[in-house]
């Protein structure tokens, strides 16, 4: 079994590599989608086999890097069982996030948090 903190590491592997993402460049858009799988893959493994672990994780919630931040909270509510609590600060995250982003992205935020009841 993959121990929690490998699975934390490789998460944090998966973030790093979907930051700076150029849409007109295919190699990066490709390594973006590779980042994401990886740090869902590790969130999701996470979940299922280091549920005691949950907690540990959120404090991704708290990190210096706003896309670690995100990206803990959106695996969060999608893949793991959280509390109120914790989905309130989640989105408290992804609204500032949403609201320093582009207007498509804002419209893409604003339906992800609807779909999750988060608004």
């Amino acid at each position: 079994m993959k121990s929690y903190e490998r699975c934390l590491n490789d998460f944090l592997c998966g973030v790093s590599m979907t930051e700076n993402i150029d849409y007109s460049n295919m190699k990066s858009v490709r390594k973006n989608n590779s980042g994401v799988d990886k740090y869902r893959k590790n969130a999701k493994y996470i979940a299922n086999f280091h549920p005691d672990r949950i907690n540990d994780f959120l404090t991704l919630l708290n990190h210096e890097n706003e896309n670690v931040r995100v990206c803990c909270g959106v695996c969060a509510v999608e893949l793991m069982e959280i509390s109120e609590n914790q989905r309130g600060v989640i989105k408290g995250i992804i609204q500032k996030h949403s609201s320093e982003s582009g207007r498509a992205e804002q419209m893409g935020w604003t339906s992800w948090l609807e779909e999750h009841n988060l608004l």
